[in-house]
């Protein structure tokens, strides 16, 4: 049996946010969700997190939000009985309902205000996301595309070869030993350098 819910309000920065319009097509491609990851403004939240149960919804990634803290909220298009969920509930930090067209950029400030329900030993707590509160917005920049997976086959390979052409660049740097800056300091000013070329040239 069902413990009674509890109400928390969890402060960070918002990340990857599609908790406007209408849903999105979730990681299974099985249904629509609205969903956004949330990075935890505060180290306390995750005991804050411990002590509502749900200390295994914290997840940390060395390559993702710089290695911070976050927790994913999601709530599907509908529920297990078939009927519709309501959208999140988006507003400003006065309380009025957030523009529909007003795309919430990563490193958004936000509160997220949700509910856990304690469903007894051995189960997993639900998580319900409630409301999103934007206490300072970033503006979002639209890119033509999604970004690819990790396991996408050609983003791997993209990432490999920048990779290694990054390690090539640094080692012909260093097999001639250039320097970043033909100008730094130490070597004579971009005028200077100008005028010696032409008095070999002349």
């Amino acid at each position: 049996m069902a413990n009674k819910p509890q109400t928390a309000v969890f402060r960070g920065k918002a990340q990857y946010a599609k908790v406007l319009g209408e849903p999105m097509l979730n990681y299974n491609k099985d249904g629509k969700e609205w969903k956004l990851d949330l990075v935890l403004a505060d180290k306390g939240l995750l005991a804050e997190a411990k002590k509502l149960g749900i200390g295994d919804r914290v997840k940390q990634k060395d390559d993702y939000v710089d290695g911070r803290s976050y927790m994913t909220f999601k709530q599907a298009e509908f529920k297990r009985d078939g009927t519709a969920n309501e959208p999140i509930k988006v507003t400003d930090i006065l309380g009025n309902p957030w523009p529909k067209d007003k795309l919430i950029g990563n490193g958004s400030d936000v509160d997220v205000k949700f509910v856990v329900i304690d469903y007894g030993p051995g189960k997993k707590a639900g998580v319900y996301i409630r409301s999103i509160r934007v206490l300072k917005l970033v503006e979002y920049n639209k890119k033509e595309f999604d970004d690819l997976p990790e396991d996408d086959e050609f983003a791997a390979e993209a990432k490999a070869a920048a990779e290694k052409r990054a390690r090539d660049m640094e080692q012909f740097k260093q097999d001639f030993d250039l320097k970043d800056d033909p100008y730094e300091a130490g070597g004579p000013e971009p005028e200077e350098a100008l005028d010696d070329d032409l008095e070999e040239v002349l």
